[in-house]
């Protein structure tokens, strides 16, 4: 076993839980702070039309960020069950059937996000005098969603055989770089609500790098190898009907939370802005449940192998 990787069957329960969570926990801290310093930087250096342009298209970019993040736990619950089974040669599929299965969803969403942008707009009754900023933002970020698709799979692969930490710090280091080019796209070349979705598609993307890096690393079990990337139909099978659920699940929030917007919207820009600010704050309350709801599923999956 390698030195990052954490055999979920073996030692006390609670110590184990601990020890794998709180990387997952100051993750999705980490994601989040610089999510909330993107709007600081927007509302203080481009103004109140730009803030309210980038929350009236959170919850959408959050509703996919969801519906991946569920889907890869859900890809993860199998391939944690293959890893406590010692199940390597099915394991190594697995995998390899999810990284495809991600790549195709997310250049699809990627293409189907761009072309309904105006739409996705019109069913939260976006404002015009911030619908151009908007449009522009969202078209920008839907770039990225493959690398986000990639990322969030990568990192449920990686958790899947007991990693939290390699995530946590591949997280780290985008969130620095995406405030860093943050402040050099609004600050330094006034490119706006472009400038802080370019900021997040080029960090999306090296997070990416990185978790596929680590991936292809020679002499690891989950070893990435471009030959053996094809889909197992049986295999996409159990990670569709265990991975579905689990991203409709995780985007059920943000879709309420998009007719909640709506209505906001109707107040005009300030309210929306305000809002926006409230709702970063708002998302740090719930973040230890998912992360120890995220420790827990991969204990029990890996634990459900020795079965």
């Amino acid at each position: 076993m390698k030195e990052n990787e954490l055999d979920l069957t073996q030692g006390s329960v609670s110590v184990l839980l601990i020890q794998f969570a709180l990387p997952i926990l100051l993750g999705q801290i980490f994601q989040n702070l610089y999510n909330s310093v993107d709007s600081l930087i927007v509302g203080q250096f481009v103004g109140k039309e730009a803030l309210a342009a980038v929350t009236c298209c959170s919850d959408i970019s959050q509703l996919l960020v969801g519906f991946f993040t569920g889907l890869s736990a859900g890809a993860g619950i199998l391939l944690s069950r293959l890893y406590g089974a010692k199940d390597h040669p099915t394991l190594r599929r697995a995998l390899h059937t999810a990284l495809v299965f991600s790549s195709i969803l997310g250049l699809f969403m990627d293409l189907m996000g761009i072309v309904s942008t105006p739409l996705l707009l019109s069913l939260t009754e976006c404002p015009q005098d911030v619908y151009g900023l908007a449009v522009l933002y969202l078209q920008v970020y839907f770039v990225g969603i493959l690398f986000s698709s990639l990322y969030n799979m990568g990192a449920g692969i990686l958790r899947a055989v007991g990693d939290s930490k390699r995530p946590l710090a591949y997280l780290i280091i985008a969130s620095t770089i995406n405030i860093l080019l943050d402040v050099l796209f609004v600050v330094e070349l006034k490119l706006g609500v472009m400038g802080v979705a370019m900021a997040t598609v080029i960090s999306q993307f090296l997070s990416v790098m990185l978790v596929v890096q680590q991936l292809m690393c020679k002499g690891q079990l989950y070893q990435l190898s471009i030959r053996e990337l094809y889909v197992d139909w049986r295999l996409l099978k159990e990670i569709v009907n265990l991975g579905i659920p689990a991203a409709l699940q995780a985007s059920l929030l943000s879709l309420s939370n998009l007719f909640v917007q709506r209505y906001i919207n109707l107040f005009g820009s300030a309210a929306m802005a305000g809002v926006g600010a409230a709702k970063k704050i708002d998302k740090f309350i719930g973040l230890i449940s998912q992360s120890l709801g995220l420790a827990i599923t991969t204990f029990i999956s890996q634990n459900l192998g020795l079965v």
